[in-house]
């Protein structure tokens, strides 16, 4: 059975309007995409689909957390993510350059959106992987690695940088 079959969505059938989808996703979604950022965090994912005739709009919103390492003191942290993105969805052939445009042919009955779920997740992830330790209790924070950093500073000795000064 294909893993992402759960991630499909009956195109062919559905009446234009309104359609909510709600995806839960955990560590064995991500353990199906080689070399993935992601090796733990739980997310939950609301697609809201309008069908319309020709054109439909897509928005996702996710909500959730991963584990990683802090950028700051190195510590192991649950980083929480919340983003939203939003599509259009036209039904023809070819396809487009816009990345907000998903074309799908006229003959599908289906639309998996488990690569699309993957790479909007992905692209939530900061790129500055910390957290506001100060607020949390217990702080997951490595506070000896954050006085050290506090401590260093640039050094007063610059003899070397001195003699451009005179020019």
């Amino acid at each position: 059975m294909d893993p992402f079959q759960i991630y499909s969505i009956p195109i062919r059938g559905l009446n234009t309007g309104l359609h909510h989808y709600d995806f839960e996703i955990g560590e064995d979604f991500f353990r199906l995409f080689e070399a993935s950022p992601i090796r733990e965090g739980g997310f939950h994912v609301a697609m809201d689909l309008d069908k319309q005739q020709d054109l439909s709009t897509v928005l996702f919103s996710i909500k959730g957390w991963m584990r990683d390492s802090c950028d700051r003191c190195l510590a192991d942290i649950r980083l929480p993510i919340t983003s939203s993105y939003s599509a259009i969805l036209k039904k023809g052939e070819g396809d487009d350059i816009d990345p907000d445009l998903i074309v799908i042919s006229e003959e599908a009955h289906e639309w998996n959106v488990a690569h699309l779920i993957y790479d909007y997740i992905c692209l939530s992830i900061p790129f500055r992987k910390t957290i506001d330790c100060k607020k949390l209790s217990p702080s997951p924070c490595d506070q000896e690695i954050l006085k050290k950093i506090q401590n260093y500073g640039p050094s007063e000795d610059n003899s070397v940088w001195d003699v451009l000064k005179d020019f």
